[in-house]
């Protein structure tokens, strides 16, 4: 497996894959009873009532049985993405130095602060080459932004913020997370 990792402080901070939730996206369409059924038919996962639902970005966490390793998991997510009715999983991670409890779920949204000087069209440019697209201005700075992973964008959120980070018009690139512990995004 690839080491998984994010940049905080131009530090490299690994992630290991969560062994206590899996996240799963359904199409919009799909019914409850359907959901419901994709995920008993699924080895390893508990039922769509103890899961959460994250709203704005179409995820639903759902817990793995107890005692699930990293493997189990793994297997978990496989057989969802093979069910139907699943649009598609998001990677989960264990927040590093926390609980086995505490998550981190990929988000498709990454914040990015552009060095002084990078143009407008500069990072209109960049931004396209990469199937991101902007969201919102972020307060974090000038030439900070908030940018959404579109359908375009040939990686994660996780590869994105990387590609990112170490792009010379970037000052700093972080993860759009969302923490299942806090129910809120992470700082």
């Amino acid at each position: 497996m690839t080491e998984r990792y994010y940049y905080a402080e131009d530090q490299k901070v690994p992630l290991k894959p969560s062994t206590a939730f899996v996240a799963v996206q359904f199409s919009p369409e799909t019914a409850e009873e359907a959901q419901m059924a994709a995920l008993d038919n699924t080895e390893g996962v508990e039922s769509l009532e103890v899961g959460e639902f994250l709203e704005p970005f179409g995820i639903t966490l759902i817990p793995t049985s107890a005692g699930s390793t990293e493997e189990m998991a793994s297997a978990s997510v496989e057989a969802l993405e093979a069910e139907p009715d699943v649009e598609g999983t998001v990677p989960v991670f264990q927040i590093p130095d926390g609980q086995p409890d505490e998550v981190m779920i990929l988000i498709p949204q990454i914040r990015v602060q552009f060095k002084p000087g990078s143009s407008e069209a500069d990072i209109a440019k960049f931004n396209k080459k990469n199937g991101v697209e902007v969201v919102a201005k972020d307060d974090l700075g000038p030439n900070s932004y908030l940018l959404q992973l579109t359908a375009k964008a040939k990686q994660d959120a996780l590869d994105m913020a990387n590609l990112y980070h170490g792009n010379e018009m970037v000052e700093y690139a972080g993860l759009g997370l969302y923490s299942a512990t806090a129910g809120r995004p992470c700082e």
